[in-house]
């Protein structure tokens, strides 16, 4: 997968890399070619925002979470993504 993370008003460590690509890597199977990955990280009032979004085929997959904890929203923005995929 190719990656794009960006972050507005936080700042992207690698922590926060590792839990992402490791939580996405796991979707490789359901691709014949390799997907771009653009995961958008903010701060919305007091929330943490993720917005993943994946391209491949001309089929994009899609999800936005806004929770108090990072890590949780990441979790949950990879469990949307993981219905459309088996949906599709």
């Amino acid at each position: 997968m190719k990656y794009a993370i960006n972050a507005k008003k936080m700042e992207v460590t690698e922590k926060i890399g590792l839990k992402i690509r490791s939580k996405l890597d796991k979707f490789d199977k359901f691709f014949k070619e390799e997907p771009d990955v653009k995961v958008t990280l903010g701060v919305l009032k007091d929330k943490k925002t993720v917005e993943i979004t994946i391209y491949s085929a001309g089929v994009i997959y899609r999800a936005e979470v806004a929770e108090d904890d990072l890590f949780y929203a990441i979790d949950k923005a990879a469990d949307i993504i993981e219905r459309q995929m088996r949906r599709h």
